[in-house]
C-alpha cells in the first residue's frame, strides 16, 4: 500500500473517531464577543 493510501486511511480514522474536549465556557463568551464586535466593526464600514 502506498505511503498516500496509509496516510489518507489514517486521517479517515482520526477524523472518525476523534473526540475533542469541549471549550471552558468562559473561553466560549469570550470567543463570542470577539465575534460580535468584529461584525458589529464590518457592518459599519460596509
Amino acid at each position: 500500500m502506498s505511503m498516500d493510501k496509509v496516510a489518507k486511511e489514517r486521517v479517515r480514522a482520526i477524523l472518525a473517531t476523534h473526540k475533542p474536549k469541549p471549550i471552558p465556557e468562559d473561553v466560549e463568551k469570550e470567543i463570542c464577543q470577539i465575534v460580535q464586535r468584529d461584525e458589529a466593526e464590518v457592518l459599519r464600514k460596509s
